[in-house]
């Protein structure tokens, strides 16, 4: 008051009330001064600010709102009008926070007032951080946010604490929704504050929160899913539309394959082709891997169950050359009957690949597709004849043998089977059991293959008995028996 108001200790009669806006306060001494007649008075009540002015005029002791003018008032340069506005935020901020429609005035006059970050700096920082001088209440952040997001501040008023944002965090279980709508007008107002938002709760979102976000926040889920497509991981994609999933799988880095794992993961239930063929187009080495993986998971008794895409793409995409790695490190035949089935039982296959598979694997395979299976190993070693087929014939020969002797094969199965063994003649030619023993032994015997190997090809005696009455035929044969009974 003393730097915008003048002080007289003597005044004319004629210097009242010069000018309607002027304010003037004289006190009269005695009873008998006389005055000009005043030329008109004040009939309105007294305003809030007014009241605070007054009662502390007439306080003995400085008063919280002399020492208030004294704080704030020290760096204003607008004379009277300074003093007034600085009272009328006094009278305002007489409550416990500053939230809503009276932060908003509150803030919306000072930028008014003081546009330059200088003009009311002290007033404007202890609005905005608080702190340990501060003489004014704190602020509701989530709306003082919101006053800056929606509000050309520029330079007006002082950043945002790092105190507003670490409010978020520690309220965004009661307050997520709020935060969330802020951070999307952020982003439709083209705010800088929105990445700052993003930074203080992205950590925070769950599932729930992402699926709302997902649901309402168009712009703020692209935001998130650009810095942070961990969030593809959290979020429900295997309950999300088709052109959903194919809209988010677009977020997926291309360097992150412990992510793209997890994606996969939660997709393999889906039956799409066009998601699948969309996953495995950009990463299909880690595509097949996993696809491969959760095979070999299911057919041992755990994993998932894969749906008939994942399974297409295998067979689409798949080479024998690219099947090899995977054949070798089966752990199951039921695993191993698929991949023969996704190279369609092709013959050009390795045959130390499956003996390697075979050598490793537990033998699961049941069902209808056991006997195309077994046709394929073993017609893949008849066609070889070298010794790492070994192992293919023990695993498949007893049993083909039993489909031909209780003709149980198609005549394409028959025909392809025995293509690789040579005719009988005479009497004999019709038998297609002993044509597919006699191919065996001269296998066994004119190929070198291990004895051991051979007396493993069945367990039936009388099967093997039928097989050594074969060898026993020619005298290579006989030696060949000779080295069995060593």
């Amino acid at each position: 008051m003393r730097r915008n108001f003048s002080f007289r200790t003597a005044a004319g009669s004629g210097d009242f009330f010069i000018g309607e806006k002027t304010f003037d306060l004289t006190i009269l001494v005695g009873n008998n001064y006389s005055i000009a007649p005043i030329p008109h008075r004040i009939n309105s009540d007294i305003l809030g600010w007014e009241r605070y002015t007054l009662d502390d005029l007439i306080s003995e002791e400085p008063t919280a709102f002399r020492r208030f003018m004294w704080r704030y008032g020290s760096d204003i340069l607008l004379g009277r009008r300074g003093f007034k506005f600085l009272a009328s935020i006094y009278s305002v901020t007489r409550r416990a926070v500053l939230d809503g429609e009276v932060l908003f005035n509150i803030l919306s006059a000072i930028l008014k007032f003081f546009p330059s970050v200088n003009d009311a700096k002290n007033l404007k920082v202890d609005l905005v951080e608080g702190g340990q001088y501060s003489l004014l209440p704190s602020v509701d952040y989530l709306d003082l946010i919101e006053f800056y997001i929606k509000n050309p501040i520029s330079t007006k008023l002082p950043i945002l604490p790092e105190k507003a944002f670490e409010y978020i965090q520690d309220n965004w279980i009661d307050k997520s929704k709020e935060i969330i709508f802020l951070s999307e007008l952020a982003f439709v107002n083209n705010n800088e504050i929105g990445d700052d938002l993003l930074r203080s709760f992205i950590k925070l979102i769950n599932s729930s929160d992402f699926l709302y976000i997902k649901n309402n926040n168009s712009n703020l889920m692209d935001k998130i899913l650009t810095i942070e497509p961990y969030f593809l991981k959290v979020s429900d994609l295997g309950n999300m539309e088709s052109n959903d999933i194919l809209m988010l799988l677009k977020y997926l880095p291309d360097n992150d394959e412990v992510l793209v794992n997890a994606i996969i993961s939660t997709l393999l239930s889906i039956d799409d082709f066009s998601i699948v063929i969309e996953i495995y187009n950009r990463f299909p080495v880690i595509t097949l891997r996993k696809v491969i993986a959760e095979v070999e998971a299911f057919n041992l008794g755990g994993g998932y169950k894969l749906a008939n895409s994942w399974l297409d793409i295998l067979a689409e995409t798949s080479t024998v050359k690219m099947m090899s790695e995977f054949i070798c490190t089966s752990k199951s035949t039921s695993a191993l009957s698929l991949y023969a089935s996704v190279i369609k039982y092709d013959l050009s296959s390795e045959v130390t690949v499956w003996s390697t598979g075979l050598g490793d694997a537990i033998d699961n395979l049941r069902g209808n597709k056991r006997k195309p299976f077994l046709i394929f190993i073993l017609t893949l070693a008849l066609r070889n004849r070298n010794s790492d087929c070994e192992r293919l014939f023990e695993f498949a020969f007893e049993e083909v043998y039993q489909y031909l002797k209780y003709s149980q094969l198609t005549w394409e199965q028959k025909d392809n089977l025995l293509y690789y063994v040579p005719a009988l003649s005479g009497i004999f030619e019709w038998d297609s059991c002993l044509r597919l023993c006699n191919g065996i032994v001269r296998i066994y015997i004119e190929n070198g293959l291990k004895s051991d190997s051979f007396k493993r090809l069945t367990k039936e005696k009388c099967l093997f008995s039928k097989l050594l009455n074969i060898a026993g035929g020619t005298e290579i044969g006989r030696s060949y028996i000779n080295s069995i009974n060593d």
